[in-house]
Parts: C-alpha cells; sequence; structure tokens
C-alpha cells in the first residue's frame, strides 16, 4: 500500500513511532528527517512531527548541538511558519554564550501561536531569559505551561526577582509556572493592574518575596494551586524588610491569601529561618477557605511559638482553623519544635545516649491530644480529613550521619481512633541512627538524608502538581 493514499491522522501515528526518541540520549529522529526528505506528500506531516517537540542540550563542550541551534534559527529566519509547528520546548543550557543563544532562539518563538509548553533549565547560575520578559503584544500569546529550575547535580541558591516573577504571570495564556529558583524582593515601582484569567498553579520551590505575592495573588481570581516558601531574617536577599515584623505572625499569612479564599484547592507554605521571637497570639485560620481540599504546611503556622505541638495552649481547637472540605493534611515539623520533643531535647539525649529514656517519657505526656482531638471531629463530620501525613524533617539543625527516619506504627489507641474517623494516618519521626525499637517500620531506617525541596517533602507535594 502506498503512503500517499492514507489520510494524516493515521500517517501521524505511524510517523510517531519512528526513532524511539523516548530512547534516544541525544534527541534526534534521523529516521524522521529522512521521511520528512522523501515524498511532497508525507512531507508536512513528517516536518510537524519533527518540529513538535524540540529538546536540546547547550553546553561549551558540546558544539555539535550548538551548530544545530544556529542552524535551527537560520530556518526560522528563512521560513517563519516553522515557528508555528513548535509545540512543546525544552533547552538545558549553561550561562555565557550559551544562555545568549538560547535567548536568541525564544526571541524567535515569542510570536509562535502553536508552542504551549515551554521548560528551561540550567546547568549553573538561573537568569530569566530576556526573550520571555517582552512586553509585545502577541508575545508568547499561547504558552500554557513555563517551567525555570537548574539541573546542576550540587545545587547553589538561584534567584530570580520579584519584578521578572510578575511578568512571568501576565504572559496572556499561562495557566502553569513552576519555578526552582527563590525570588528577591519587589520594587513597587510601577504596579501592575492585569487581570491574569488564566494563571491556575503558581508552584515556586523556594524563598518568595512577599512583595511579590502581594501584587499577584490579588490579580488571579481562579488559582487553583499554590506552593511557596517564606524566608526569615536570615536570608537577607530576599526579605522584604517592610514585612519582617508581620511574618512572624501566623495571622499575616491568612491575611496574605484571603483573595484566594473561595478558589484555592491546593496550598502548600514553607518557613525558611523564620523564627517567631514574638507572637501576637494570633491564629493562621483557614477556615474560611471553602474549597481548599489539600494542605502542607510548617508546624509552626498551626502551633507557634511552642517545643511541641500539644504545648500550644490552643492544639486541641486546631482543628477549627482548618479548611471545612479538607481531604488531605500534611504537618512538617522543620525547625525547633517537635512532635514530641523539642530539637533540643533530642539533640542532648542522643549526645548522652538516652534517647530511649525520652521515647519512654513520650507515654506518660498527652503528646498526642491534638491529634486524637482531630481525629474525634473527623470521626464527628465537623471536618472532612481523609488523610493526614506528619513528617518530622529538621535536618537544617541535625549533624549528619547521627539520624535516620522511620515511620511509626503508632499506640493501638491512635490507630483505633484514626480508623474510627476513617482517616489515614502516617507519622514519620526522625530518630538517632543507632535507636532500635520494635514500634518502628523497619523498611523506613535506613541512614536518613538531608532533604528540602526534594525527597519526603517532594513526596508529599506530589499531591497539589498532579
Amino acid at each position: 500500500m502506498s503512503l500517499d493514499i492514507l489520510p494524516n491522522e493515521i500517517l501521524r501515528d505511524i510517523f510517531s513511532r519512528l526513532d524511539g526518541n523516548f530512547l534516544r540520549r541525544d534527541h534526534r529522529q534521523p529516521d524522521l528527517c529522512a521521511v520528512a526528505l522523501t515524498c511532497r506528500y508525507i512531507s508536512p506531516v513528517a516536518i510537524d512531527l519533527l518540529y513538535s517537540r524540540i529538546t536540546l542540550h547547550l553546553t561549551d563542550t558540546n558544539p555539535k548541538e550548538i551548530s544545530s541551534v544556529i542552524t535551527l534559527i537560520h530556518c526560522l529566519r528563512a521560513n517563519p511558519i516553522l515557528v508555528d509547528r513548535i509545540r512543546a520546548l525544552k533547552i538545558i543550557y549553561e550561562s555565557g554564550n550559551c544562555a545568549r543563544l538560547c535567548n536568541e532562539f525564544l526571541s524567535y518563538l515569542a510570536r509562535s501561536t502553536s508552542l504551549v509548553e515551554l521548560k528551561l533549565g540550567t546547568l549553573d547560575r538561573l537568569d530569566c531569559p530576556e526573550a520571555l520578559l517582552g512586553s509585545v503584544d502577541g508575545h508568547f500569546s499561547h504558552l500554557k505551561y513555563l517551567r525555570l529550575g537548574s539541573y546542576r547535580l550540587y545545587p547553589l541558591p538561584n534567584y530570580i526577582s520579584g519584578n521578572d516573577l510578575v511578568k512571568l504571570c501576565d504572559l496572556p495564556a499561562l495557566e502553569v509556572l513552576n519555578v526552582s529558583a527563590s525570588i528577591i524582593s519587589f520594587w513597587k515601582e510601577t504596579l501592575p493592574t492585569k487581570t491574569l484569567h488564566s494563571l491556575t498553579k503558581l508552584h515556586c520551590y523556594g524563598d518568595i518575596s512577599v512583595g511579590a505575592l502581594e501584587s499577584i495573588l490579588p490579580r488571579a481570581p481562579n488559582l487553583e494551586s499554590l506552593i511557596f516558601s517564606i524566608a526569615g531574617t536570615k536570608q537577607e536577599r530576599i526579605i522584604d524588610r517592610e514585612y519582617q515584623d508581620e511574618i512572624m505572625r501566623p495571622s499575616f499569612y491568612a491575611n496574605l491569601l484571603a483573595p484566594q479564599a473561595t478558589n484555592l484547592k491546593a496550598l502548600s507554605i514553607s518557613l525558611s529561618d523564620v523564627v517567631y521571637s514574638s507572637h501576637d497570639g494570633s491564629r493562621f485560620d483557614l477556615s474560611s477557605f471553602t474549597n481548599l481540599s489539600l494542605l502542607d504546611l510548617d508546624s509552626q503556622l498551626l502551633f507557634g511559638l511552642a517545643k511541641t505541638a500539644n504545648d500550644c495552649p490552643c492544639a486541641r481547637e486546631i482543628w477549627r482553623s482548618l479548611p471545612p472540605r479538607l481531604d488531605k493534611l500534611s504537618l512538617r515539623f522543620t525547625g525547633r519544635q517537635g512532635l514530641f520533643w523539642s530539637f533540643r531535647d533530642m539533640l542532648s539525649h542522643e549526645e548522652s545516649g538516652t534517647f530511649d529514656l525520652l521515647w519512654e517519657r513520650r507515654l506518660h505526656h498527652d503528646y498526642i491530644g491534638w491529634l486524637l482531638e482531630l481525629l474525634d471531629q473527623c470521626r464527628q463530620h465537623m471536618i472532612a480529613v481523609g488523610e493526614i501525613v506528619i513528617i518530622e524533617n529538621q535536618e537544617k539543625r541535625r549533624p549528619a550521619g547521627k539520624w535516620k527516619m522511620v515511620t511509626w506504627q503508632m499506640t493501638d489507641q491512635l490507630n483505633e481512633a484514626a480508623r474510627v474517623a476513617g482517616v489515614a494516618l502516617k507519622i514519620s519521626l526522625v530518630v538517632p541512627l543507632r535507636f532500635r525499637n520494635s514500634e518502628f517500620h523497619s523498611s523506613e531506617a535506613a541512614s536518613y538524608r538531608v532533604v528540602s525541596r526534594g525527597g519526603v517533602l517532594g513526596r508529599v507535594r506530589q499531591w497539589l502538581v498532579q
């Protein structure tokens, strides 16, 4: 059978199986290129596939790839209609000449009416390409998904300005923005007023300027998923000095998010070196967030300055501050605060070899009273939580190589309370590497490695990015 009698849909399905692109490390498609040169009838279908998804690795040690990009730019210059065949683009590049080449390539794509997905990753310092920040009408008019990040093996801090983040959010059709970088202070020279109707997911895997958030959130009426981290006083480049008192108050975060009270469905907030030197007694009250179903928080946002969760005066009333339709709750104990013990107690007992005494002591104190109360409210259908994950992850303050993370099998009382409430409950604790106890799942007893945005927290945040 001759190929020129087949409809384009069948040809596209056949050609898409050539080369095994997902298996080729160089992302080249020699068979598809050969097909594009064989017949005038089938060539347009092959060319569409060739240009629809492009992956580039631009490094000074890969001159062949650099030459290919230069050739591609010449093709786009000679035949501008080709830019409207590119639907998805991924570029991994180094700074310097490779970054300039990347920016030049993007400048040709700015007028594309087909580009809907763009992923940019650096192998060193992250700079937001100037081509993405233009304000010309029609600039990346159909781009729906944008990801910026770093592919370094040992990542160092990456920064982009809050003003650049705001400009990226202003892209007319952008629905999802993922940024793996810290967002430094926002300069309020000219405040944008454009409504961001398309933006539904804003995921910032790094500390973010509060000023930038305040510029974006009120203008995004359809935002459904939000991930961000607030920087404390130790992060001098990131913190907005005018907010350095506000970020110490739990109520500030609820007020910051108030414009999203009726539309947010997923929320994750981390605190980076935010230490409550003072506390106004306020709560992080999300009870008015009627559609929020997935919530991932640092414990201090709910329990304030207390050394342990149950030491908080309002611990047993925490359920009143949670969204009424919450389905999945993740709490991370990442600072001085702990579930059963303070950070200092944990360190001192590990150093003295008496951690077993600290572990037994928890049986004689009502450390989980707040959790039992929360489960009881779930049983009474006062709140609709179906899954609770509690993670102790104090990686910034522990000496490396002395700790492990384990899954606690919990007491009979706690297991029964969760069963009756219909809640899937999981608690992961950090304990000394040499400590053994039958209450821990042995499969989790490997040496614990430092994690921050990935690892355990990354698995929790899969809720938010699905």
